[in-house]
Parts: C-alpha cells; sequence; structure tokens
C-alpha cells in the first residue's frame, strides 16, 4: 500500500485501483441535535460530531487526488436538481477495547441516513461539511 499525506491530518492511500483518503479526527459532540458529521476543529463543535484539525483545501485536493470529481449540492429553486458529484463511502474507525471498529459514516450524521446509503462528493471547500468559516 502506498501512503501520501496531503495535509496536516489527511493521508491518501492507494493500493492497487482502490483509494480510501484518512482523516484523523476526534469526537465532540456526543448528544443533541447534529448538523453535520464533521467540522474543522474550534468552528461547528455544538453542531457536529466529529472534528479535525485539518485545512479543508487539503482534504479537498485529497478526494481530487483519489480520483472523485466535485459536484454541487442540491438545488430548489429555480428548478430541483439532486446533489452531484463522485458518489464516496464513509466510514469511521476507532479503538475499542485495543481492537480497530470500523463503522459507516452515513448512519451517524445529521441526516442518518441508511448505513448502506453512500455520500456525494459536492466539493468539500464550498458546502458545510468542513466549514472554513467559524
Amino acid at each position: 500500500m502506498k501512503r501520501a499525506d496531503v495535509g496536516k491530518n489527511i493521508v491518501l492511500e492507494i493500493q492497487g485501483d482502490a483509494r480510501r483518503i484518512r482523516v484523523a479526527a476526534e469526537v465532540c459532540f456526543r448528544e443533541g441535535a447534529l448538523e453535520m458529521l464533521m467540522c474543522r476543529k474550534n468552528t461547528k463543535e455544538h453542531e457536529s460530531l466529529l472534528r479535525a484539525d485539518i485545512d479543508a483545501r487539503q482534504l479537498h485536493a485529497a478526494l481530487l487526488l483519489a480520483g472523485a470529481k466535485a459536484g454541487s449540492p442540491v438545488r430548489y429553486e429555480p428548478k430541483y436538481a439532486p446533489a452531484s458529484g463522485t458518489t464516496i463511502k464513509v466510514t469511521l474507525e476507532y479503538q475499542k477495547d485495543g481492537k480497530a471498529v470500523t463503522v459507516p459514516g452515513q448512519g451517524l450524521g445529521p441526516r442518518r441516513q441508511d448505513p448502506a446509503s453512500d455520500a456525494t462528493f459536492m466539493g468539500v471547500c464550498r458546502q458545510r461539511l468542513l466549514s472554513e468559516s467559524g
């Protein structure tokens, strides 16, 4: 497996045709109304499950390096258009009793999607997934 640091706390892993972005993050909010799955450190911790000390532009670059194509968020005006972009699988990995545990991220975020569903890469720097402005 090839590994490359793309930025602080962001690693691109490549094994054959499989590509994965790993982001080091920590739990910052356990109960209450969630607005997003993850935010940048010192921004929206009061409404995010995870926070990461990263530059969102570097995460965006890592996703592009992994082959993802940025799209756009859902639009309602003037005519409805669903979110577009590369479909990506989001998983969370943590340690429990000394063993690595991996769970689907979709079942943990604000909209609690079906864990079997995937996320759409709309462009990290433009969406609220990782807010650049506090």
